[in-house]
């Protein structure tokens, strides 16, 4: 009948909306097919298939053919080379391990040079030095710290599976991530576009024993989890909610690479 009808549309129309607005709360990366609700699995892999195969030649490359001159945006461009792999690319143990290695080498570089940044500004500071010279350094810092968000948000964009479950299990690169937020943090720092993809980034990576017994990772959730905003919140509760259940389960292996 046709009240009937109208009432099944209404209730569609409802679903449909919900599950669009829980995909847009997701971000820049989507759920594996095992994460969505069973009626769009079979749909989704047909018009992917169907959609690789009448784009394969007309395909946009995921980065450009030459290396930007921008520090920031050949950040981006390095990761994307290491963490994205195409589709017929094999995903061994050895190939992920040694993207996750390189991925790991090039964001504590980046980190790095970040630290030597703001120390240089630290320096100036304290000397006295002149104002066109510290406004350089403080400038020279921002391309360092860009560099660095441009490299992590390119990986929770472009990077594999395979790959991105696997970087929680490289302990330098963890810690040199807690590193960083403790940078954040001395710099008042709580809901800035750096913590929020290095949190974003912690989301992603499968728990591993390396981040749950990473040292002062607790204590720096729980400040950005006080001051930050709704996003920091809502990534530290999800992380620290990870945190829990990998504890409480305890399992022997699962240090990832």
């Amino acid at each position: 009948d046709k009240s009937g009808l109208e009432e099944r549309k209404q209730e569609s129309k409802q679903k449909l909306e919900a599950f669009e607005a829980a995909m847009k709360g997701l971000g820049k990366r989507r759920p594996k097919y095992t994460e969505y609700p069973h009626v769009f699995k079979e749909q989704i892999k047909s018009d992917e298939a169907k959609n690789n195969k009448a784009g394969k030649k007309s395909k946009k490359p995921i980065r450009a053919a030459t290396r930007p001159d921008d520090v920031a945006e050949a950040a981006a461009w390095d990761t994307i080379g290491i963490v994205y792999l195409d589709d017929g690319a094999p995903r061994t143990s050895t190939v992920v391990a040694s993207r996750v290695q390189q991925a790991a080498e090039l964001f504590i570089q980046l980190r790095t040079d970040m630290s030597k940044a703001n120390t240089a500004v630290d320096d100036a500071v304290k000397a006295n030095k002149p104002e066109a010279e510290l406004t350089k350094l403080k400038d020279a810092s921002e391309a360092k710290k860009n560099a660095l968000f441009k490299a992590l948000d390119a990986t929770v964009e472009h990077a594999d599976d395979a790959v991105i479950d696997n970087l929680g299990g490289h302990q330098k690169l963890i810690s040199s991530l807690v590193n960083a937020l403790i940078s954040c943090i001395k710099a008042s720092d709580f809901s800035g576009k750096l913590p929020k993809i290095i949190f974003e980034l912690f989301t992603h990576f499968r728990m591993t024993r390396k981040i749950a017994e990473t040292t002062n990772f607790d204590t720096v959730r729980k400040r950005f989890e006080d001051k930050g905003d709704d996003d920091i919140k809502d990534y530290v509760r999800e992380i620290s909610a990870k945190v829990k259940k990998f504890k409480a389960a305890e399992p022997e292996t699962a240090t990832g690479y």
